[in-house]
This record gives C-alpha cells, structure tokens and sequence, in this order.
C-alpha cells in the first residue's frame, strides 16, 4: 500500500472559514427508502441530488439512514462530492468524538461544506471545506448520536463493529467513492478510529466485501489513553506556548502532582480494584476545574467561557438542524442536539482508562497505514484533551509523532 499524495496533511491543517455566498433550501431527490442490493442485510432511505442540496448546491449530496444488519440501528449521515474532482479524488470518512457529539456539529463549524448564517435560518458556503478536494462523509455515531437512532452501546469494541458495518454498507452500494479512503475525527476519535480499523480489517479477512481501500488516518486531539490526557492538562495550562498562563506557579505544582496520582491508579481502576468513576470524578476536580473555574475555555486556552455548556453556544445549529425544511431536504425528522449525555453515560466509564488505541495506532502504522495526528490548544474537541506537543504521543517504544509547526 503506497503512500498516499500530501493531501491529507494539507486538508487536516484547518485554516478559519472563509464564507461565500448565503443558501436557500433545497429539497429535491428523494430516493427512499432503497434496498441495498438485493442480497444485502441493509437497508437505505436516503435522499440523492445530482445539483445539490441546503448546503452546497453545487455538489452531488446524498443523506440519510442506514439500517444495519440487526434492523433496530440506524446511521444517519451527510456525503457530498468533491467540487474539484470526485472520479479521481480520495475520500474523508468523518466522525467526531464525545462519545456521543453529532458529526454534523463538526460538518457546519469545522471541515464542512458549508457554516450555518443568519440564526440557524441560512448557510454559507465554506471555501475551505475538505469537500474543496475530496468526497466526504459525515456519519452520527454510535447510536444516540445526533439524528442516529438504536439501542445505546457501552464499548469502542461495539462502536467499531457498528460504523465496520456502515462503511461496507455505504462502499458496497457507492463503490465509486471506494478509493484512497482518510478515516478521519476528533477527540474520542482517537478511539473509534483505530479500532474501527481493527475491525474492518478483521470482517474483510472473513469475507466482508468489499475491501474498503483504506490508505490513512486523521485524528486531531486524539484519546489515546488517559495517562497522556492527566499529564497534559498541567502543561497546557501553564506553558501551552499558545496562550498565557491561566494557572498559577502552585497550582501547576498541584495538578503535576494530580496527574501522577491518576496515572498511579488507573490500574486498578482497570483491574476492577477500585472505582473507575471515583477516580474520574477525581482526576477531572483535580485537573480540569482549576481552569473551568476561572472562567477559561477548556476547548480553546486563548478565551473566556461563555454561559453555555462546553462553551459552545450551539443554537445557530441547533434551530438550523431542526427546520422542518432542512429535515425534509435531508431525510429525517427526529429532533437534533449537538451531543447527547445519554450515549456518553452509556459507555463504561472503564472504556475511558483504556490503552488499546495506542497498540492498535502502533500497529497500524507498521502495516503502512498512513497518519496525520494533531493537536493544540485552539481545536475544538469534546473531551478537552490537550497535548502539547507531538513529541507527547509516542504511540509505541519506537514510534514517535513529529511535530509540525
């Protein structure tokens, strides 16, 4: 498996949105829902535009809902072409962390098509959306998740049992798109993604068709394991290199000193010796509140928290998502939220103390898979994870990340 064209690393480099001309709604194309062949286990109800749709009408869009093999889980997702060259372009698989944060959240205010104007009633288009030179996909899961529906899950291992599922759903019914694929996200991402991976590959050696053509990952602050995200919370609130210092000389001393005692006892958490919630509950007074208290935004160093949760006034696209005519033009009509506490509740909290990402990152890269691993204070994510720099991630004993200015 060659190594892919330097477009990955130039698309996850994310520069601020650039808007162009504001959008009406377009509801045109309704296709659903479809068989998707006629041996397949899934289902489809989607809708298709050949000249667009509410986000970019310049692009063939397709969304809507897969069902999965036990019909009671149902995906939903936004694909839009390439407006460059979608025969010939790679294709982004997108899915934001939590768990439980929509990727539709992620779609309009980071790497989407297009940014959502006027209150939620408008969009704009975004000209430095990935779509500008690759077929994208923005999926909600796992199950909970934005507009996707099903039985809530409690492990990464069945989340990536389910989103395997999808994709050869999705490229078994859309083979055009099934060239030089980026799995891509945030935040928990960094545990979705690899072992989505994992188990992609696994399903394919017994037969599972087709053969997703896989060539890279992208994760930007990734969750890899819990000791790195204790470690580096200390670090970025005193010398993040990117804003000033929102922690005082002995309260960096303090955190440095939490953080070890976190590390210290995430075995036995994991060993069942002691309470993985006491110990979260603990590490997150001891690590995160400093900053939260004072008003600082765990998600960007640089300002200050405003009244919403998770600092993010989300209205704009919570009005805009849940328009009876954008549902319409995108093929739902369950209510919308950017995240949902319930899926995130879901998950055991052992899940959270888990190092397997890292192994599965480290073997991955050896069989060629190619990686473009962020991280900074200023990029949204929904765990707040901050590392400070590359070096931080050794992903194996031998394996380092380089750090890119």
């Amino acid at each position: 498996m060659g190594r892919p064209p330097g477009l990955l690393a130039a698309l996850f480099l994310c520069a601020g949105a650039a808007l162009g001309r504001r959008l009406s709604l377009d509801t045109d194309g309704y296709l659903g829902p479809v068989q998707g062949r006629s041996s397949s286990p899934y289902v489809f109800d989607v809708r298709e535009s050949s000249s667009g749709g509410p986000c970019d009408p310049n692009v063939r869009q397709i969304s809507g809902y897969i069902t999965l093999k036990e019909h009671t889980t149902r995906y939903f997702f936004m694909f839009f072409e390439s407006r460059r060259s979608p025969e010939t372009d790679p294709m982004i698989v997108w899915i934001n962390g939590g768990p439980g944060f929509s990727s539709m959240a992620g779609m309009v205010l980071e790497n989407g098509p297009c940014r959502v104007a006027n209150g939620g009633k408008e969009t704009e288009i975004n000209s430095h959306s990935w779509t500008t030179k690759a077929n994208g996909i923005w999926i909600d899961q796992p199950a909970g998740t934005g507009f996707s529906t099903g039985p809530l899950i409690s492990s990464t291992k069945r989340a990536g049992e389910l989103l395997s599922q999808f994709l050869h759903a999705f490229f078994g019914k859309y083979p055009q798109y099934n060239r030089r694929v980026f799995l891509a996200g945030e935040s928990y991402a960094g545990q979705f993604i690899p072992e989505t991976l994992m188990r992609l590959r696994s399903d394919e050696r017994a037969g599972a068709k087709p053969v997703i053509d896989i060539v890279g990952i992208a994760i930007g602050n990734g969750y890899f394991s819990s000791d790195r995200v204790w470690r580096s919370y200390p670090r970025m609130a005193y010398e993040s290199g990117t804003a000033p210092r929102r922690v005082s000389a002995a309260q960096y001393n303090s955190m440095v000193a939490a953080a070890e005692d976190c590390v210290k006892e995430t075995p036995s958490c994991l060993t069942g010796r002691s309470s993985c919630q006491a110990l979260y509950d603990r590490c997150s007074k001891k690590l995160i509140d400093p900053i939260s208290d004072a008003k600082w935004s765990i998600y960007d160093l640089r300002v200050k928290c405003g009244p919403f949760a998770d600092c993010l006034d989300d209205r704009p696209i919570r009005a805009y998502f849940n328009n009876p005519t954008v549902q319409r033009a995108i093929g739902t009509h369950i209510g919308w939220k950017s995240s949902n506490e319930n899926v995130t509740a879901a998950f055991h909290i052992r899940e959270l103390f888990s190092t397997s990402a890292e192994k599965q990152l480290a073997r991955l890269l050896a069989e060629g898979i190619s990686a473009a691993l962020c991280w900074g204070s200023g990029f949204p994510v929904q765990l707040a994870q901050r590392f400070r720099d590359g070096r931080t991630a050794r992903l194996a004993r031998k394996i380092e990340v380089r750090q890119r200015d």
